[in-house]
């Protein structure tokens, strides 16, 4: 599964440097008290709500020499729509009610639970995707495909040759994609 970036989850092993529905990086300073292979219960917050997943680590690496690691995390035995709630949570910030219920099976509570299942959000900064279609993060779906497609038109490698235009047109779909995703399941 694609990783993704995350200003917004929180582990208390440190900083959390992407995640995906199958894994996490994150960054320890410091002494790394964990080893290759070693299982554990991870703590994962969101602003939002909270969940414990069974993890094992996969790999480590020294970033400093005056200590500090990044580790590789799988997590382990977790179900697939759990996996789907936490690659949402990571490409989105945020995961629907529903989501959230099906994956913990309508429990609180435990391992691989969510603390508040009526909503999991993560402020995850939409922003710059509004910023690269110069739009407002108040536009609607409709305001984001109207711009994408004069964007596009502009920007298109047909139309407009060159590697920085061809940068652009692949930034304006990423940013495109990523909102009407968002707001699809917001709406």
């Amino acid at each position: 599964m694609p990783r993704h970036a995350t200003d917004v989850v929180r582990c208390p092993l440190g900083e959390v440097v992407d995640l995906s529905g199958t894994g996490v990086r994150v960054a320890v300073r410091g002494r790394c008290p964990l080893k290759e292979g070693q299982s554990l219960n991870l703590p994962l917050q969101t602003p939002h709500g909270r969940m414990t997943l069974p993890s094992r680590v996969m790999w480590r690496k020294r970033t400093g020499l005056l200590g500090g690691c990044v580790l590789g995390l799988d997590f382990v035995g977790i179900k697939p729509n759990q996996s789907v709630v936490l690659a949402t949570i990571a490409r989105f910030g945020f995961v629907a009610a529903s989501e959230v219920k099906s994956a913990t099976g309508g429990a609180t509570g435990g391992a691989g639970s969510v603390d508040k299942p009526e909503r999991i959000e993560a402020d995850l900064a939409m922003a710059p995707y509004f910023a690269k279609l110069a739009l407002t993060p108040q536009a609607s779906a409709e305001q984001v495909k109207d711009a994408y497609r004069k964007l596009a038109r502009q920007y298109h490698p047909d139309v407009a040759p060159g590697p920085e235009n061809q940068a652009k047109f692949v930034e304006l779909r990423e940013a495109y994609q990523l909102l009407s995703d968002h707001l699809r399941r917001a709406g």
